[in-house]
């Protein structure tokens, strides 16, 4: 029998090890904390190689993306909500 994932919800800071998801507003690209983790810019270039746009439910996943990283999921968010 598998286990159950563990989700945890936190204050926006940089996590340390594990998996990280990032939700991309369309056409705004990733946030400051995902540039800080992408470290040798490979979440941007999958997100590029992707056309990954940030469209509602889109999705790009990149595995083993740094040394202390699993992986790295950027799920699109879609439109910005005007205020």
């Amino acid at each position: 029998m598998s286990k159950f994932p563990v989700i945890a919800f936190s204050n926006l800071q940089k996590p340390l090890a594990g998996s990280a998801v990032f939700l991309v507003a369309k056409a705004s690209g990733i946030g400051p904390v995902a540039r800080q983790m992408d470290d040798g810019g490979r979440l941007a270039k999958a997100i590029k190689i992707n056309e990954f746009k940030g469209k509602l439910a889109s999705a790009v996943e990149l595995l083993a993306p740094a040394a202390k990283f699993d992986r790295f999921v950027a799920i699109g968010a879609g439109e910005l909500a005007a205020n």
